[in-house]
Order: structure tokens, then C-alpha cells, then sequence
């Protein structure tokens, strides 16, 4: 094992760490203004992380469509060095803008400032952590890539050939790093937290300043040294006129050189040593005093400050033995390449291997209680020790330093060993070095029991603390998979929305919840993913991979939430083949504006994106989450019904069945993936399945108002033209009429598009059958279409009702309500009408008794019921446009007549009665309609001269009236 993961004895220290006060908001910030102030930071950060989003995606689709010339691991280390250069540019502008700010409020900005300055801090905060992540990561990638590797083993064979027993420290160390890849490793790490530790030392410094001011001395060079204690020693030699150093032991001092707080005996000599050797102590002030200098040192090495610079603070203090203790006896100015051993951090890791005496020393004092925490810790940073050293830190970073000094120190031993027995053996003979393996179970071990200490667990938890820890134990197949699982249990978007499964895992870890529920953690997560597969860390099998592709799914949700949809495909490819699909569909679902379906099928294309199996998914989509078909019997209103107090029949209006209603969000997504599938160019047949599917499914639920959405978003026409090249409604009026030529005139004033100049010319054995597979929802259509029509027309009745005494009857207003009264009338006969064949029927050709059941309940549902409304609104047309209109009553019911599908559905559904009556007002109203005071033409209207009846003058022959039938 490398690395010592106890931590049962690691304890907290003396000096806690301060949280930063909270101040109560301001008394405005329920004031409009103060709404404001609270609302920008969170609109401010929201910004900042779809910039974030935004950039990420477009330095993840440079790296995935440039030419792959350089290895995987350049280019991974190339995508990582811009991630990290974007945050740290990111960082530097919001430094510049706070700046900037409290330049122009003034540096004594009031209170209500303090939440966004809160906020940039924090962004500040977050942003450095995001660097510190890729920094660690590009490390190791570049520890890691193969060319490291190989050159490593290669070193290993002749690393001690290189060497001789009167190699200098820094020739065997660098050897020594040239050979063993882990032990670069533990250096990279190192290097990494002192580069940390330099940009966050304020803590230390606020406990060095703390201990320092407990000292009670001033400043400079008179400052230095147990002050204290040297003047108590000298009053003692002064009472006693001793001129030599005096003894600890002597029974007269023990009791008069005393400590003046607890009156313990104080050290009788001043040298470094006195006080473990005499094993008495200083006076308070200096105990302060000699805290605050071990922990200045404890800050120096956290830092990685070189020994010229730590030397140079010693000699200033005059206390050079400080420097010596740090560092050896020795150092060796012999550097290669021109950098002396004496300006790197890692001087005191060379010195190991030749001073020897000086490790066994300090690991002594970093065990001997005599001495305080600080210098144990110090001592036991120099020898390889961890608990004395786990006691005073502080931080997670902290914690890892020494655990990575332990495990540096453990491999640099056991290769000065080997070296050591090479040399027993004849220069000729060449011993190849053997390095340990690296145990990352211990340092997930270690980095795991992190996060339930009592101290720095919630730092631990921190999310970009879990993401380095992953990085540092190389445990990415258990940390994507808890993300996995815990991206699943906190999804609560409804079940036919989400785009992430449930998994059904309770047992998961806290900080990954943490980790995932963070949106900047999450686009690391997800980006550090597809990175680490791209270079094999993961494993290869499918079940593994279709798991943690979570990860990029929720972050592929995220992107939507942030409607930065357009690099959703980019994302997408990146999962497995079988998932893809599902995610596409439910992200195209969303978009319905023309201008972006276009521009997302464009990018389906570029990222290779199967577009058949999409197709493929959109058609699963309607049928697995399509309404059932529930064919109640719910009752429609009537037409005709008695007035008691006049007790005669009465025509009620038209009843709107659209009027206020809104389709539900479920039923508008089914309609939509039938646009996109057509839009896809999806097969002609598949679409007029799945259109007259979801016809048949609104239909038997009573659902008209999504009906005829649906008629509006897929009409067969404008679809027929995009996926066929011309108009099947057209065609289907043309067979009927037995033309030949079923073919649109294309525009002269535009081109065509580039899918009908490549688009091949159709037989007519294939127009036939493109027709047959279209009769249906041909037919479909028409319901809704005759609906909306009569909606139509009693929304512009209403209207003339209102204006009837509020304007004068010649109003152009009047006129343009009359002339729209008079299109929704033609159209609703047009569209009723069509419902009628007494050759065929409509909706009778049904393909199975289950669809014959259907057709069947919708025939006898609504064709009644369109047909009694379209009566009614020729009666209430008749009133304000041409008593002609009655006339179309009679050639209806000849129609009906006729028809007997028609009579069959009226006499299923018990409406017969409803029809005479409303056929026997109609004729009523014939009979009893006024004279015109003019005589019109009024085109395609009836004339009703027959209807009247005059009573002949005594002695005068009865003649017909002269008028012509229509």
C-alpha cells in the first residue's frame, strides 16, 4: 500500500475556520428596484453559464471534425488546454468588470451591493475551481500518453547504467522520474495543489497574523527569537551574577525560572534544541511566537517556495538552522540544463537518498510530543509521515499534499534501494528497476474517507472536489456510473418528457447527487465523459456504456432547458447507436418553427445522425403514447328542441366546438412528430398510417379540437406536395373526374427546390398507390374541415347579431361580415357535402373489424351531427344573406335520400327524429320567408318564387308563378 488512508486520528485544529457574516437584506429589497437588484446577479449567472454551454459545444464540435493527423491524446490535450483557457479568460473578464464597477460606485459602495459582489465572488470562485480541474487533467493526460509510457519502461532497463555510487541527489532523482511513471504522477499532483495553495493562502496567513499578534512583539529584526524567554534566562543569570550557561537541572532554578502563565519550568539555554532536550518550555509569548514560525514554514513547503527562498526568509529572521532543517546539510549547486537543485521545490526529496541521518531525525522529531503541532507536521512533511501532519491541515487540498508526500517519498526509498543493491553487482551487469505498482485503491480509499470527515467533508463534497477526485484515483467507471444513477433518481420531468431513464438504483452516492444537480459541474461531467472514452479510461461493454451515457443525456437536457438546442445532435452522437434515436425524437418534438426544423435536419445530417432509425422512433413515439380509443357515448346537443311556453319547435344555432379551448401539450407533441416525420421525407404510406391513427384516436375520444390541428399541421395536400412533388387531393379530384394528367403547374416565378429538381417522375402505378394509401385520411379530413367551417360561420353570425343595430345595413363592416358569412356557408356546404356518395359511402373500406369498428363509431358520431348543424346554418344564414339558401335543405335531404350509409348513421345514432324536425322548420321556413323587395341573381343560391302562393281575384284564372328554378 503507498499511502496511508487513515484518518481516525486526524483531529481539528485549535484555530476553526470563520464563516463570513450574513448580513439581513435591505429594508428596499421588496420595493420594485429591489426585486431588480436580487433578480440581476441570478440573470447575470444564468448568462454566464449558457456562454459557457454555447462555447463548450463549439470547441467539442471543432475537436470532432477535424482531421484526426495528430493522436487521440494530443488532440484530447489540445480540447482540455481550451476549455481551460475559456475559463480562465472567463475569469479575467469578470475580474475586469468588477473592477471596473466598483471603480464607478466608489469603493465604499453601500450595503445593497453586497449580494452581487457576493455573486462574482462566488462565479469568481467557481470559475477557478473549473480551472484547477482542467489543469489536473491535462496532467495526467500528458502523463498518461502512450509515448510517456513507453519511454518510461524503456528508462526502466537502464535507468541504474546511468547512475554511479558518486551520482549527485539531483542526477538520481531526475533518473528516478525519468523511470517511474507514478512517481511523475505524485510530482504533477504535488506541483498542482502548491499551485493552488499559492492562490489561496489567505486562511493560513489570517492564523499566521492571529498567533503572531498572541506573540505580542513588533516588528523587525529585534522581532526574532524567543525574546521572552532569553530575558527571563537573563534576569536569572543577573540575580545570580553567573557568567556561564546555566544548568536545567539545578534544583534552585526549577523553582525560580518559571514560565509566568503556568509556572513550568522554562529552558536554561537558547539553542534550536533546548527545548527537546531539556524538555522544559517556553514562555507564552514565545510559544505564540515559535507556532507562527512553523506554520510560516508548513505555508512555505504547501507552496513549493524553493530553498534559496526559504533560506533567504531564515537568514533574515536570523535563524539560518531553520533553513538547514528544511533542506539537509547540503545542497548541490551542480544543476543540468543551468537550473540549480537549489531553486526547485523538490530539494528536499533529493536530499532523502544521501542524508539519510537527516530523514531519520525528522521523522524522530515528527513523532516526539515535546514539540507543537505546527513543527510535528513540518518534520513529518520532510520524513514521509501522515498523522502528525494530518493534524493541522486544514483543507481537502491539505489533506491530498500529504498524501501524495507519503506516497513520493515511499517510491524514491524503494528505488535508492534498488539502486543501492545495483551497486553491489558489477558495472557490467545491468539490474533493471522494478517500480512498485501504483495502488489507486488506496487513493480512492483515502479520497473517499475525505468525505465523512468531521473537518473537510463538505469540502470533500464539494462538486469539482468529486470530479478531481475521480481524476486523481482514475476511477471513472464508478464515478460516471454514479452520476449515471443519480442524474436518474433527481429526474422529475413528466414520463413522456424526460429524456432520462429511471434506472431504479436507490443506494447512491451523496456527492454525486451534489455533483449532477450543479449545472457547471454537470458540463464538466459530461465533456470530461466524452473525453475520457475517447481515450479508453471507460470500459468497452455495452451494458457499462448504454449506463453512463446518462451523463451526456443530462447534460443533452440541460441544453435544452437552456434552448441551445442546435448543438443537441452534436452531443447525441456521442451515445450508443440504440439510444439516439429516442433522444432525438423527444428533442424535435420541441421544435416546431419552420427556420429551425429546417436548420436541426441540416445538423442530423452532418453529425451522421441515423435519420431512418429517428424516423423509426418518431412513429414508436405516437403509437405508445397516442390516447386509447374510448368510443363514449356522450351526447351531442340537438338541434330541434320545443319551446314549452310557446310550445312549437324551435332551431337552436350552431354549437362551436373550438371556441376557448386549447389542444392539451401531450396531443400537440404527437401531431408534431407526424410533422417531423414528414418532414424527414418519411414514406408516403407510413404517414397516411399514422395520420389517419391519430384521426381515429381523436375522433373515438371526441377530441375535435386536436383533429383539427391536426388538419391544419397535416394537411395531405401541403404534405403531399413536400414528400410526392404534387398535390394527392388534386390527383384525387382529377381520377375522379378521369383526367390524365394529375401533375401541379409549378410556379413560374420560382425555381425549384433542390429535393424536385432530383426528385424522380412517378408512374401512374405509383400515383394510384400513393392515392389508395391517402383515401382515408382524405376522408378523415373532411370532419374537421366541415367543423371549422361551421365554427366559422357561427363566429361571423355572433358578430352580425351584435353590429345589427350598431351600424347602418349598407356599413362596409357589415359588408365584409356578410361576404365572410357567405364564404363559411359555401365551405361548410362543400366539406358536408363530401361526407355524402351513395355509390360508396364514406369511411367504408376498412382494412380489419377492428378498424371497421372505429369508422364505424365515427361515421355514426359525427356525420349526424354535421349534417343537423350545416341545416341549422342554412336557416340562420337565410336570415341575414338570401332566403334562397333554404332551397340547399331540400337537395340535402334528396341527397340523404339517396345515400344509404348516410341514413344508416342517423338511424344508428337516434338523430331521425332531430332530422325530421329540422327538415320540417326548414320547410316552414320556406314557406313563411318574406318577399324580396328586389328581384337579385344571386349565383349559386335558390330561388324560393315556387313557395309563393297567391290567392287568385274572382273570375281570374290561377296561374304558376313565372320564376325559374336554380
Amino acid at each position: 500500500m503507498n499511502g496511508d488512508g487513515s484518518l481516525s486520528h486526524a483531529t481539528s485544529p485549535s484555530i476553526l475556520q470563520r464563516s463570513p457574516a450574513i448580513r439581513p437584506p435591505a429594508s428596499s429589497i421588496f420595493s420594485s428596484s429591489g426585486v431588480q437588484q436580487v433578480l440581476h446577479p441570478l440573470r447575470r449567472t444564468a448568462d454566464r453559464v449558457t456562454r459557457q454551454m454555447d462555447a463548450f459545444a463549439e470547441k467539442l464540435d471543432r475537436f470532432k471534425q477535424q482531421d484526426r493527423t495528430q493522436g487521440s491524446y494530443q488532440a484530447a490535450f489540445s480540447l482540455i488546454k481550451n476549455y481551460q483557457l475559456h475559463a480562465s479568460d472567463a475569469i479575467n473578464e469578470a475580474t475586469r468588470q468588477s473592477t471596473l464597477k466598483r471603480a464607478k460606485l466608489g469603493w465604499n459602495a453601500s450595503r445593497e451591493a453586497d449580494l452581487s459582489t457576493a455573486t462574482s465572488e462566488e462565479d469568481l470562485q467557481r470559475l477557478q475551481l473549473e480551472i484547477d480541474t482542467w489543469d489536473i487533467l491535462l496532467n495526467l493526460i500528458a502523463v498518461d500518453d502512450p509515448t510517456a509510457i513507453s519511454h518510461a519502461k524503456e528508462a526502466q532497463k537502464s535507468v541504474f547504467q546511468n547512475l554511479h555510487r558518486y551520482s549527485t541527489d539531483r542526477e538520481v532523482w531526475e533518473q528516478f522520474l525519468d523511470a517511474d511513471q507514478h512517481a511523475t504522477e505524485c510530482v504533477m499532483v504535488m506541483k498542482w495543489l502548491e499551485t493552488k495553495a499559492k492562490s489561496s493562502a489567505q486562511q493560513l496567513d489570517s492564523v499566521i497574523a492571529n498567533l503572531e499578534a498572541q506573540a505580542e512583539r513588533g516588528t523587525g529584526l529585534w522581532a526574532h527569537g524567543w525574546l521572552y524567554t532569553k530575558e527571563s534566562i537573563k534576569g536569572q543569570k543577573r540575580l545570580r551574577a553567573w557568567p556561564q550557561p546555566l544548568e536545567p537541572n539545578d534544583p534552585g532554578l526549577l523553582a525560580s525560572l518559571l514560565s509566568s502563565e503556568k509556572q513550568e519550568p522554562l529552558i536554561t539555554q537558547l539553542d534550536p534544541d533546548a527545548v527537546i532536550r531539556q524538555k522544559h518550555a517556553l514562555q507564552k509569548q514565545d510559544q505564540y511566537y515559535e507556532q507562527a514560525t512553523w506554520l510560516t514554514c508548513w505555508k512555505m513547503l504547501r507552496q513549493g517556495e524553493t530553498w534559496t527562498k526559504i533560506r533567504e526568509w531564515s537568514q533574515e529572521r536570523l535563524e539560518s538552522w531553520r533553513a538547514v532543517s528544511l533542506c539537509g546539510s547540503s545542497v548541490d549547486q551542480d544543476g543540468s540544463g543551468g537550473r540549480l537543485s537549489a531553486d526547485d521545490s523538490m530539494t528536499r526529496m533529493m536530499n532523502c537518498r544521501s542524508q539519510d541521518a537527516w530523514r531519520s531525525a525528522c521523522s524522530a522529531l515528527a513523532r516526539n510530543p515535546s514539540t507543537n503541532d505546527y513543527e510535528r507536521a513540518v518534520y513529518a512533511l520532510l520524513s514521509g509521515e501522515t498523522e502528525p501532519a494530518y493534524k493541522v491541515c486544514r483543507s481537502w487540498d491539505e489533506y491530498l499534499y500529504v498524501f501524495y508526500n507519503h506516497i513520493l517519498l515511499s517510491r524514491y526509498r524503494s528505488f535508492c534501494s534498488q539502486f543501492s543493491k545495483k551497486l553491489t553487482h558489477s558495472p557490467l551487469v545491468n539490474v533493471p528497476y522494478v517500480p512498485e505498482p501504483m495502488d489507486y485503491n488506496a487513493t480512492r480509499l483515502f479520497l473517499d474517507g475525505l468525505k465523512t470527515h468531521d473537518l473537510i467533508g463538505m469540502e470533500a463534497r464539494n462538486p469539482y472536489h468529486t470530479i478531481q477526485a475521480a481524476i486523481l484515483g482514475k476511477n471513472f467507471d464508478s464515478f460516471f456510473l454514479s452520476t449515471a444513477y443519480a442524474t436518474s433518481k433527481i429526474n422529475k420531468a413528466p414520463k413522456d418528457l424526460h429524456i432520462i431513464p429511471n434506472l431504479g438504483v436507490s443506494n447512491i452516492d451523496g456527492s454525486a447527487i451534489i455533483a449532477v444537480r450543479d449545472k457547471d459541474a454537470l458540463r464538466i461531467i459530461a465533456h470530461l465523459y466524452i473525453i475520457t472514452r475517447n481515450l479508453s479510461y471507460l470500459r468497452s461493454d455495452t451494458s457499462f456504456y448504454d449506463t453512463v451515457s446518462l451523463n451526456v443525456i443530462a447534460y443533452i437536457e440541460s441544453l435544452q432547458q437552456a434552448e441551445l438546442i442546435e448543438w443537441i445532435p452534436l452531443y447525441a452522437s456521442f451515445l450508443p447507436s440504440g439510444l439516439v434515436s429516442n433522444i432525438i425524437t423527444q428533442v424535435l418534438i420541441g421544435v416546431s418553427e419552420p427556420r429551425e426544423m429546417n436548420r436541426m435536419a441540416k445538423l442530423l445530417e452532418k453529425h451522421d445522425i441515423n435519420i431512418e432509425a429517428v424516423q423509426e422512433s418518431l412513429c414508436d413515439y405516437v403509437l405508445h403514447n397516442t390516447p386509447k380509443p374510448g368510443y363514449s357515448s356522450f351526447t351531442l346537443d340537438c338541434k330541434a328542441v320545443r319551446d314549452r311556453e310557446k310550445k312549437d319547435m324551435i332551431l337552436m344555432p350552431v354549437i362551436k366546438k373550438f371556441a376557448g379551448k386549447k389542444a392539451s401539450p401531450q396531443n400537440g407533441r404527437l401531431i408534431r412528430c407526424l410533422e417531423w416525420y414528414s418532414y424527414l421525407e418519411g414514406h408516403w404510406s407510413v404517414i397516411c398510417r399514422l395520420v389517419g391513427y391519430l384521426y381515429k384516436r381523436f375522433y373515438g375520444n371526441g377530441m375535435l379540437l386536436e383533429a383539427r390541428e391536426l388538419s391544419e399541421k397535416m394537411n395531405l395536400s401541403e404534405v403531399s406536395q413536400k414528400v410526392l412533388g404534387y398535390d394527392i387531393r388534386q390527383a384525387h379530384l382529377i381520377e375522379e373526374n378521369g383526367l390524365a394528367d394529375a401533375s401541379i403547374p409549378p410556379s413560374p416565378s420560382k425555381s425549384p427546390s433542390k429535393k424536385q429538381r432530383f426528385r424522380r417522375s412517378l408512374s401512374q402505378d405509383e400515383r394510384s398507390q400513393h392515392l389508395v394509401a391517402a383515401e382515408l385520411v382524405l376522408d378523415l379530413e373532411y370532419i374537421s374541415w366541415a367543423y371549422s367551417s361551421l365554427d366559422e360561420f357561427q363566429e361571423v353570425w355572433e358578430q352580425l347579431e351584435l353590429n345589427k343595430n350598431a351600424e347602418a345595413e349598407n356599413s362596409e363592416h357589415i359588408k365584409e361580415l356578410k361576404e365572410r358569412l357567405q364564404y363559411a356557408i359555401e365551405q361548410a356546404t362543400e366539406h358536408t357535402e363530401s361526407l355524402l356518395d351513395k355509390d360508396y359511402g364514406i369511411l367504408t373500406n376498412a382494412s380489419s373489424p377492428e378498424e371497421e369498428k372505429q369508422l364505424e363509431y365515427i361515421r355514426k358520431t359525427y356525420f349526424p351531427d354535421i349534417v343537423l348543424n350545416y341545416l341549422t346554418a342554412l336557416y340562420y344564414s337565410s336570415l341575414k344573406l338570401s332566403r334562397g339558401l333554404l332551397v340547399r335543405s331540400m337537395e340535402l335531404i334528396v341527397l340523404i335520400a339517396e345515400d344509404n350509409n348516410m341514413l344508416d348513421c342517423f338511424i344508428d345514432s337516434h338523430r331521425m327524429t332531430e332530422l325530421a324536425d329540422a327538415m320540417a322548420l326548414a320547410s316552414a321556413a320556406m314557406i313563411n320567408a318574406p318577399m324580396p323587395k328586389g328581384r337579385k341573381k344571386t349565383e349559386g343560391v335558390g330561388q324560393l318564387d315556387i313557395w309563393n302562393i297567391t290567392t287568385p281575384k274572382e273570375g281570374e284564372e290561377y296561374q304558376l308563378p313565372a320564376a325559374k328554378w336554380p
